[in-house]
């Protein structure tokens, strides 16, 4: 926490509305640091919302599902936030429905 110190002190001296938009940025930082989210792989997103694995790559193009929110290892393999694919097993059948509507 001490480099966050200094980073705000940095964030003083611009001041500002650079100084402004570094105090910003710290804060959504320190609120990603403070979420306890934890990463999933394909594998476990496809157990979470039951489908073979191996139709992961098919699932990803659909629609509504959501992007990855990042790529790790050699092979930039996708991870996504659980919160995310929770969010996304909550809301499904109402997008599905309102999407059917607008057509």
């Amino acid at each position: 926490m001490q480099r966050i110190k200094t980073y705000r002190d940095v964030a003083n001296r611009i001041g500002g509305t650079d100084g402004k938009l570094i105090h910003e940025l710290i804060d959504a930082y320190i609120d990603l640091l403070e979420t306890e989210d934890e990463f999933l792989n394909s594998a476990q997103v496809a157990d979470m919302i039951g489908i073979h694995p191996n139709n992961m790559q098919h699932k990803r193009k659909t629609k509504f599902f959501p992007e990855p929110d990042d790529h790790v290892g050699k092979r930039k393999s996708p991870v996504w936030r659980k919160s995310r694919i929770e969010y996304y097993l909550k809301h499904i059948d109402e997008w599905r429905i309102q999407d059917k509507n607008n057509i």
